[in-house]
């Protein structure tokens, strides 16, 4: 059964990808003749950290019916990119590659950008990082310690009894 699911899953991984965008207004009116821009990005590490670089770019116009399609083509493992609506902002994309249909209203698109790919781009790839104390670790240690600790005491006094 698991090689099945991995075979499964390794057979998702190269798909023929498209993005289908439906634009609306705030009254779930469609929107004709917005333009609509893709940008696909492949993140590699080098020596300074996550850089990111753009794979696919495509802008496409709204039809009467408010939508637009990208045919991205065959594509392997987790797609990350940015849509952008002409002069109402965007929103990130990030999908398991395949066919993928969004609506999105214009009214709440995203003017800035969530995680466009060179916004983070440190050491840490973007991952934020919990710099906290790791109080479970911590306990678990001193318990372990503290244990040990009364073992051997315990262990000393019946030897020296």
């Amino acid at each position: 059964m698991l090689k099945l699911t991995v075979s499964l899953v390794l057979l998702l991984q190269t798909l023929t990808s498209s993005l289908q965008v439906h634009v609306f207004d705030a009254d779930y009116q469609p929107q004709p003749g917005i333009d609509v821009r893709l940008e696909l990005y492949e993140f590699a590490s080098n020596g300074d950290g996550t850089m990111a670089s753009v794979v696919f770019s495509e802008e496409c116009h709204t039809d009467t019916s408010g939508e637009c399609v990208f045919e991205v083509g065959d594509t392997k493992g987790m797609l990350h990119g940015r849509l952008d609506i002409q002069g109402y902002g965007g929103r990130d994309v990030i999908w398991p590659g395949g066919p993928l249909e969004l609506s999105i209203r214009l009214d709440k698109a995203n003017p800035g950008t969530e995680a466009g790919p060179y916004d983070f781009q440190e050491k840490d790839g973007g991952v934020s990082l919990y710099r906290g104390i790791p109080w479970f670790p911590v306990t678990i240690v001193a318990l372990l310690v503290g244990g040990l600790v009364i073992a051997i005491y315990l262990r000393a006094r019946q030897v020296h009894a």
